[in-house]
Order: C-alpha cells, then sequence, then structure tokens
C-alpha cells in the first residue's frame, strides 16, 4: 500500500495548527495535529486535490 500522508501548514479553520491529509478504510480524512479536529473528506485523492479547501459530501 502506498503512503499518502500529506501535510497541509496552518490549515486547521478551529485553531489555525497543521493538518495532515490520510486515509483508513473509509476513506480520507485530515486531522490538526495540534487540536485534534478531524474532517473526513470521503472522497478520492483527485476530487480532494481539486477542492483542497472544500469539504466533499461522501
Amino acid at each position: 500500500m502506498k503512503n499518502n500522508t500529506r501535510f497541509f501548514f496552518k490549515s486547521c479553520a478551529k485553531c489555525g495548527g497543521d493538518m495532515v491529509q490520510d486515509r483508513d478504510l473509509d476513506g480520507y480524512f485530515r486531522k490538526c495535529l495540534q487540536c485534534g479536529r478531524i474532517i473526513d473528506l470521503g472522497a478520492t485523492p483527485e476530487a480532494v486535490m481539486e477542492n483542497p479547501g472544500k469539504r466533499l459530501a461522501a
């Protein structure tokens, strides 16, 4: 399995912290490393990269 982890610095809307994008069995998600906020993206990597700031429907 290929590692698809990506970092987004100072992009958390709640605390302004750094976020990491990864995936699990349910799809893609972003998690803030400072406050723990999780955003479920539930989309393919192509859709996530086209709309990096927009939450996508599952």
